[in-house]
């Protein structure tokens, strides 16, 4: 088979829509096949990592303070297989050893670049010509378009992407390593079993988390007054509200607000109209931190259960497409898909049953699907450019072109696919229109106003209720505002007389704890929760802090290391999560600087741009890294108290169960260490006697397990 073109795709579902877009597939071998484009060979994500310490120096399998830093010489680093993915590796070789050029067609983002890179060096392959598939759509049609020998790209053009996850995964190696055994090796508690891990984001969220517990436990209440104007405008009746915000001339004195409101009353006002005909475009499709805040906020689930649920619906049920996103556009050529998507939505049935909040159900989707003939395709939503600008490894979340029986999923599983499917949909219905109006009066530059908002075509409202307003404004974190009134129609400059103003005493309340749905938020967009002018103005280049797809991770990390808890779906720092990000204060501060990590981030992007030097990046990192070590490594005396008793959570201890075969009987399985997860959400269990994976014969037949090399 030499002089073969290869393709390297990052995972097997990809792979066979490769070999579909290329034509005439045939499988070689579990992980490889033959197509009229050349031969496919498919990855399983990362197949190499990191080396660990010890296979740079023996010395450092020691978790000594002595022995530290451990950085290897010149900052050259190792790899090495993960385990259980050697046969993917195998594969790779094999074919990639014989080809006359390798197509590298791994995701179309920085991990998928940096994926394809370390394994293409780990084997030595790094010599082969190389070009390059660029597709962040997954569907037949785009990657038919972007596999033609004319678009294909050469490699350098993508290649800044793996550079910018390189130097990222490398800093975080020295960075995270180090600093985690002289964390746990000098000031782990005596009474505390797990290391004291430290990371570039998980630490600077943790701040966040403990800076907004100690807001809370400072903050003390102060009084001020709303003021209110009853208006009377001819026949009409209308309520002004005068509520500005802290800092905006808010009135925190009674006599103040007593004396204006004795003023006011009676007097002549002439009242401002103004009447505005607006359009509102529908939500975003769902991605990854999208679809896990507004499950936390429709359903308290943590972002944890949002990702292994919408899993479960990609990889066991295969209907919704690559969950894992941080795209909200479609490539242009999906749109040639609508057509089936609504045709297969037809057989949903009893839609209206599932509940979405309290009483509040979804609609019937079967009454809401539009005539694929009539419609035409939001140009905001399927453009392949739009993506392509967006850096989006992959294209938003959307039901595929599979039938759905809601009779086969989880009661779980059938509220988070209805929800991408509403999501969807939206996308094919029109703006919504309304008539924005605002009626106000002036006094001595005190403004009171009312709104009120009439909808004239609901056009992708009517697929929403009023639990979807809740979550949005709980999403936009919307304060305490005046209530939309319906409003009369009355002609600017409208003479009326104030018939009664009254001061309402309020009192300031402290901010909220944290959830797992406003933690995302806030790393989403760090302004959010910024109030420091010049970190302000630092994050106008870049506020996220980390990336979408492991926002969730994060929260769980923190969780699982015992530095925060979940109590009713707040998130409250233990003593061990306060005294770690204490300790960071005072001795290494860019560790709890959220706007450094972010602006790190942002420089990283600039370095897939090619607007950043990729050696000046190197240069940066790596002297935080040096700089955040010796700080650590100064420290004379520091004290870390443990997790409380009621802190700690549940004890992680396996439960052997004596193991009790499926009713129906079951398939014995050889499940390879990579597919582990892909059987366990097909139903598998593990049979801890004879350390081998079984699944129901109901489930599966075995021509399809022989196929997945799970039977020999």
């Amino acid at each position: 088979m030499s002089g073969e073109r290869v393709w390297l795709a990052e995972k097997p579902s990809f792979a066979k829509e490769l070999a579909k877009a290329l034509g005439n597939s045939q499988r070689l071998e579990r992980y490889a096949w033959m197509t009229n484009g050349g031969i496919i060979v498919a990855a399983a994500g990362h197949l190499v990592e990191l080396a660990e310490p010890h296979h740079y120096r023996e010395e450092w399998k020691e978790w000594k303070p002595e022995l530290l830093p451990m950085i290897p010489d010149n900052w050259e680093f190792m790899y090495t297989p993960i385990k259980g993915k050697e046969e993917q590796l195998k594969t790779i070789k094999k074919y990639g050893s014989q080809a006359k050029e390798i197509i590298i067609a791994t995701d179309a983002g920085r991990e998928g670049e940096y994926i394809a890179w370390a394994i293409i060096q780990y084997l030595g392959l790094q010599d082969k010509p190389k070009r390059r598939l660029w597709s962040s759509g997954a569907n037949v049609a785009s990657i038919m378009k972007a596999a033609k020998d004319a678009a294909l790209l050469n490699y350098s053009e993508k290649f800044p992407l793996a550079e910018a996850a390189r130097i990222r995964a490398e800093s975080d190696w020295v960075e995270g390593l180090n600093l985690t055994r002289l964390m746990t090796t000098r000031f782990r508690p005596s009474n505390h079993e797990p290391p004291i891990s430290v990371g570039r984001v998980q630490t600077a969220t943790l701040a966040i988390i403990v800076r907004r517990q100690r807001e809370i436990e400072n903050f003390k209440p102060e009084k001020f007054y709303d003021l209110v104007a009853d208006v009377k405008a001819g026949s009409h009746k209308i309520r002004l509200y005068h509520s500005p915000k802290d800092g905006e001339g808010r009135i925190k004195d009674a006599a103040e607000a007593r004396r204006i409101t004795e003023e006011i009353e009676q007097q002549t006002a002439l009242l401002s109209v103004e009447s505005k005909g607006k359009k509102e475009a529908p939500p975003s499709l769902f991605e990854s931190s999208s679809l896990q805040i507004r499950s936390y906020n429709l359903w308290g689930w943590s972002a944890t259960k949002t990702e292994e649920i919408a899993q479960s619906l990609y990889d066991r049920h295969k209907l919704i497409s690559y969950p894992r996103t941080d795209g909200v556009h479609l490539e242009t050529e999906q749109w040639g898909d609508v057509g089936q998507i609504l045709n297969h939505l037809k057989g949903l049935s009893n839609t209206n049953l599932v509940p979405l909040k309290g009483s509040e159900t979804f609609p019937d989707l079967t009454k809401f699907l539009p005539d694929y003939n009539k419609l035409t395709p939001r140009d905001t939503v399927f453009n392949s450019e739009l993506l392509e600008k967006s850096g989006a490894d992959h294209h938003g979340i959307i039901p595929t072109t599979e039938a759905a029986d809601l009779s086969q999923l989880t009661d779980d599983e059938r509220k988070l696919y209805l929800l991408i499917v509403r999501q969807f949909l939206a996308q094919l219905y029109p703006d919504c229109k309304y008539i924005q109006k605002s009626i106000s009066w002036t006094h001595k530059n005190r403004r009171f106003s009312a709104s009120g908002r009439t909808i004239i075509e609901e056009g992708w409202r009517v697929l929403f209720g009023t639990a979807d307003d809740q979550a949005n404004s709980v999403e936009k974190e919307n304060e305490e505002s005046q209530a939309e009134q319906i409003l009369p129609d009355i002609p600017d400059q409208t003479r009326s007389i104030i018939e009664r103003a009254v001061a309402l005493e309020k009192t300031t309340i402290a901010p909220p704890q944290f959830t797992e749905g406003s933690i995302i938020s806030a790393m989403r967009d760090l302004t959010k929760i910024t109030k420091d002018p010049a970190d302000l103005k630092d994050l106008k280049h870049g506020s996220i802090l980390g990336t979408k797809s492991t926002w969730g991770d994060t929260v769980k990390k923190l969780k699982d290391r015992l530095y925060i808890v979940s109590g009713k779906g707040r998130l409250v720092p233990t003593n061990l999560g306060r005294d770690l990000i204490q300790l960071c204060e005072e001795h290494v501060p860019t560790l709890v600087h959220p706007t450094s990590t972010a602006m790190l981030e942002q420089m990283l992007n600039d370095v897939e741009k090619k607007v950043w030097p990729t050696t000046k990046a190197r240069e940066i990192l790596q002297g935080r890294n040096i700089d955040a070590i010796k700080r650590c490594l100064d420290i004379k005396d520091a004290q870390l108290r443990a997790p409380e008793a009621g802190q700690r959570g549940a004890s992680k201890k396996p439960v052997n169960k004596e193991w009790k075969d499926f009713d129906e009987g079951s398939w014995e399985l050889d499940v390879p260490y990579d597919d582990k997860e892909q059987a366990k959400s097909l139903g598998a269990r593990f049979n801890g006697e004879t350390r081998k994976w079984h699944i129901s014969k109901k489930v599966a037949s075995e021509d399809d397990l022989k196929k997945r090399g799970w039977i020999k």
